[in-house]
């Protein structure tokens, strides 16, 4: 492996710790086979930040997570699709001029 992978994958844990603290989840759970809708969340946005964030390829962001790479995949798209789906709704309450804020 070179020096600049493990690098990368020695940041991409760091980016894992982070998430699992912002979505209250601790990292083993991330890593592990749970399929709880909170950790896989949480192990999606993982892996599309990796995948945004380094030159690292889907069989071996596959490898941090013991996933398939078609997994890490589908994984990167549902995050993102999650995220644009949140981002609409969010312009949507902006246009009609709705406050912003926690639901009741």
């Amino acid at each position: 492996m070179s020096t600049y992978k493990f690098y990368n994958e020695r940041r991409s844990i760091e980016i894992i710790r982070y998430i699992a603290e912002k979505h209250g989840v601790r990292v083993v759970e991330i890593l592990s086979q749970n399929k709880l809708r909170d950790i896989v969340f949480a192990r999606q946005e993982a892996m599309a930040v990796i995948d945004k964030r380094f030159s690292l390829g889907s069989i071996e962001i596959g490898r941090i997570f013991n996933r398939d790479h078609t997994t890490v995949l589908y994984g990167i798209k549902a995050h993102w699709k999650r995220e644009e789906v949140a981002n609409k709704l969010l312009i949507n309450k902006l246009k009609k001029g709705k406050k912003l804020g926690k639901k009741k």
